[in-house]
């Protein structure tokens, strides 16, 4: 048996190679000289004073003389173990052959981050990191996360922070931690701490996943004490190892290590304003009177437009060759531009036109970089609130639909027909908008008709009420008080809209309830919103062909305009387990991976949120999955009686599957199970 051992400059200690064959081996610290289960030296001193000349001619790498079942090596940067069947290609040193110069041969990336991951983690449980004995207990209200949290993590001290073993204890949910309520803490944490609807962090140039710190955080209040705060989350999760359901950019990871950045690092955070940078470092622009750069940039702050010099001066100081490496630049927003060109521009330009971007002072060609850019900037404003054209669902803070109030604003008409033609030509040349949309939304584009399912996407409380008066005989109606009638709210007066002539006279009735129920769904979609509506959709079919799109429904048109991340299957059901008799031909397990394909990429995120407590996967896939005490794979037991529902255990990600006879009902008791994540089944 021959292994291989990497150890950082020839410095032996304890511990420091991996051993996977099952042959306990150490190193002695006295002498640096391996033996074999603590008892059988492995060298003598002689050989070990050789040794040690040798390492001293070449401290780049030492190769020490041992038997041949335990060859080793001795690099400056690299530790990991290879075996003798997955040597590089250079081969491995063979110490008898004495006609061959050994030559170094690095082991993959993700060998050697792996083994400095163990390192790390070796290192904080040796320091006592997060090992106790006292805890450092969260008790935190699922209705007030954020300020339960900030409450409780800023008042602990330097030393609970970082000894304390971590325990959360969710409000009015009875239990203890081994793992799972921390992962699902941090999981549901980072996810409204990183929130660019806060004003903290704010998405990346490139992409709305990647975040990065907001420079209007400025004027948040209390904004350093927030950054202070999330800069402890970090730290907490990172020495108790638990995902975060947030990336960043490169930077902000250099932010995190005080490391210095360099133009290389831009790509990930804007990679348009990185290309041109690398133009201006790459090309000679002499004295740079093409180019009409100076030292000064403009940016937007909270509507104004303001210039800022880069260096003293700077406005008056042109960009020059011999100072070029010197420049940093800012790109505005276009939104009154985009909706001049854009308006007038005709149909048979919208369709047949090929889109390209150009930026203002910025030289170069549109090969899919500028226009991507394009519509990310443009979407985020034009379907921001803020500007009253659209506002959020009764739902959440990310979907929207038009606002009632958007006919108080000027040109409300052309503006919604320019949004219109902007989601066309988003959708002809593939490009994905930061916006998300209700389905009734996407509906109407579709000129579909809506039903009172539609309304759950839109308002649950309101789907909810009316649902239970189709589901239940209400009579006469007098209990009720209901008439065909409904206030409304509009500029801060209460106002009475009749869903028919002579409606406030009218009682809902048990006869007459479906009319109700369909003027009332009508009245939802349409209030105040019905000529603009009509505008949109008419500036959306000037670019796009009524017939090419009517192929789709409206979840389709959603993927397509908004984009989803996807779920490998394969990858989940290959590092899958099972116990008490499931196995992945049990007839139940091949009806589970039915459903699971049946469900949306959203219900998959959300069963395995119901399982793990968290819907991040590791970057290694599946397979490292991580339990209470360490990797631990998705699992599921065979439990319970067939009418039963199927519960949780996420420090172990395990779910519990009862026996169900029939594929229909594991998939009602599992869509269940879906949806309602929050509630039940979670141990």
């Amino acid at each position: 048996m021959s292994r291989y051992v990497y150890v950082k400059g020839g410095d032996i200690s304890h511990n420091d190679y991996y051993d996977d064959g099952g042959v306990e081996a150490d190193v002695c610290h006295s002498t640096g000289i391996l033996y074999k289960n603590r008892q059988e030296l492995v060298s003598s001193s002689t050989s070990f004073s050789s040794l040690w000349t040798d390492m001293k001619e070449r401290p780049s790498m030492a190769i020490i003389s041992v038997p041949e079942w335990w060859p080793c090596l001795f690099e400056n940067e690299i530790m990991s173990y290879i075996p003798v069947e997955a040597r590089s290609p250079q081969g491995s040193p063979n110490l008898n052959n004495t006609s061959r110069v050994p030559q170094r041969a690095p082991p993959p990336f993700r060998r050697d981050f792996e083994a400095k991951l163990r390192t790390f983690y070796r290192k904080l449980e040796s320091k006592g990191f997060g090992q106790g004995p006292h805890k450092l207990k969260l008790h935190i209200r699922r209705s007030h996360l954020l300020e339960d949290a900030f409450r409780r993590i800023m008042s602990a001290n330097k030393k609970d922070l970082q000894r304390g073993r971590l325990a959360v204890l969710w409000d009015t949910e009875e239990g203890l931690d081994y793992g799972g309520p921390s992962r699902e803490f941090f999981f549901l944490l980072s996810r409204e701490l990183f929130n660019p609807y806060y004003g903290l962090f704010e998405y990346s140039a490139n992409d709305t996943y990647t975040v990065q710190v907001s420079p209007l955080s400025a004027f948040v209040d209390n904004s350093h004490d927030w950054f202070r705060f999330s800069g402890r989350v970090l730290g907490l999760a990172l020495v108790h190892q638990y995902l975060l359901d947030a990336f960043f950019t490169r930077p902000f990871y250099k932010a995190l290590l005080r490391l210095p950045v360099a133009l290389s690092d831009l790509e990930s955070l804007d990679n348009e304003f990185h290309q041109s940078l690398q133009w201006i470092r790459d090309n000679d622009i002499g004295s740079g009177v093409s180019l009409g750069l100076t030292f000064c940039v403009t940016e937007e702050l909270l509507g104004r437009v303001v210039e800022r010099e880069l260096k003293p001066g700077g406005k008056n100081i042109p960009v020059t060759e011999k100072n070029k490496r010197e420049l940093h630049i800012r790109r505005s927003h276009l939104l009154e531009d985009a909706f001049r060109r854009i308006m007038s521009a005709n149909k048979k330009d919208l369709q047949r036109g090929r889109l390209a971007v150009l930026w203002d002072t910025e030289e170069g060609l549109d090969y899919g970089g500028p226009s991507r850019e394009f519509f990310f900037l443009l979407s985020r404003e034009l379907f921001n609130p803020y500007y009253g054209l659209f506002e959020y669902s009764a739902n959440d803070t990310y979907t929207v639909q038009v606002s009632p109030l958007s006919a108080f604003v000027d040109n409300s008409h052309d503006w919604f027909r320019f949004s219109g033609r902007v989601l066309g030509l988003a959708l002809v040349h593939q490009y994905l908008l930061d916006a998300f949309f209700t389905r009734p939304f996407y509906k109407a584009l579709l000129r579909l008709p809506v039903a009172l399912s539609d309304l759950e996407s839109l308002d649950n409380e309101f789907h909810q009420s009316l649902q239970w008066i189709r589901d239940n005989d209400i009579g006469s109606g007098v209990s009720l008080g209901l008439t065909f009638c409904v206030t409304e709210e509009l500029l801060g007066r209460v106002v009475e809209r009749e869903l028919k002539p002579g409606g406030k006279n009218i009682p809902v009735t048990e006869k007459n309830k479906r009319e109700y129920l369909e003027r009332m769904v009508k009245w939802r979609l349409e209030r105040g919103v019905q000529e603009q509506t009509e505008s949109l959709v008419r500036g959306f079919y000037e670019v796009v062909d009524p017939r090419l799109v009517s192929v789709f429904d409206a979840r389709e048109l959603e993927l397509v305009i908004a984009g989803t991340a996807e779920i490998d299957l394969n990858d989940w059901r290959i590092n899958t387990e099972y116990r008490s008799g499931y196995h992945d031909g049990h007839q139940v397990i091949v009806w589970f991976w039915h459903v699971i394909e049946k469900f949306s990429n959203e219900q998959r995120l959300r069963l395995l949120q119901f399982v793990t407590g968290t819907s991040s996967i590791p970057y290694e896939g599946f397979a490292a999955l991580r339990g209470s005490t360490g990797p631990r794979r998705f699992c599921i037991e065979k439990w319970g009686k067939p009418n039963a529902l199927p519960r949780a255990h996420t420090c172990f990600n395990r779910l519990d599957l009862p026996p169900y006879p029939t594929p229909d009902i594991l998939y009602e008791k599992l869509l269940l199970a879906v949806e309602e994540t929050n509630t039940f089944g979670i141990e």
